[in-house]
């Protein structure tokens, strides 16, 4: 049995995410719960797993489309890879879990027991999740366990959801970079945007703290 998590924002999404669930293959339940406050993912996340029956977690958001069988196809690598986090094929082809199923023996190995670290707003939590189940040499990417994601920025779809640019505007974007960086090298830094003169694509760089306050002043 798995406990299929949904934090949401978007309660329209929902009844056709429930729908699309049931051909997932195996035996499951459902907790769903709406961010009223928009207190955001990763502490929605926490507070369903803290009210799963199950042991293996599947976090889905509720602009998931997730095809047939796709927890099937999870569970099987999961198994095969003796993994305790699979990541879900959002057509992206990038190895991330930006959806996920989990076993909860996970939660001993992360900080706060928290699969998404508490201190981001929305970005980035992903990213710190996916360094360190790799680390624990704990992870597997399933290209078979299909879950598309219909967001705008990976369907190149203008949108004036005030949800979505809130999450991804440039000052939650820089805040929680900064503090990926900064638990990642176990220091003060600070991410910022620019662009690459020879590509002439937008490219992310973390700097020290100290050293951009030295050039500031």
């Amino acid at each position: 049995m798995i406990s299929i998590v949904i934090p949401y924002i978007r309660r329209e999404n929902i009844k056709h995410l429930k729908e699309l669930i049931k051909d997932c293959g195996v035996e499951y339940e459902v907790l769903a719960m709406e961010d009223k406050e928009r207190i955001g993912c990763p502490k929605m996340v926490k507070k369903l797993v803290v009210m799963a029956k199950f042991d293996l977690i599947c976090f889905l958001g509720d602009d998931c489309l997730p095809e047939k069988d796709f927890l099937k196809h999870a569970f099987k690598c999961m198994q095969d890879n003796n993994a305790y986090l699979v990541g879900l094929n959002d057509g992206t082809g990038r190895d991330l879990p930006t959806h996920w199923l989990a076993d909860k023996r996970l939660l001993e190995h992360l900080e706060n027991r928290e699969f998404f670290y508490t201190g981001y707003i929305h970005c980035y939590c992903d990213k710190e999740l996916h360094d360190k189940v790799k680390e624990l040499d704990k992870y597997v990417y399933c290209k078979e366990a299909m879950v598309k994601h219909n967001h705008p920025a990976l369907t190149k779809t203008p949108t004036d959801d005030k949800d979505y640019l809130r999450v991804y505007s440039p000052q939650v974007k820089w805040r929680d970079a900064s503090l990926y960086y900064s638990r990642k090298y176990n220091k003060p830094m600070i991410a910022l945007d620019v662009k690459c003169t020879k590509c002439r694509n937008d490219i992310e760089i973390a700097v020290p703290k100290e050293l951009l306050l030295s050039l500031s002043k």
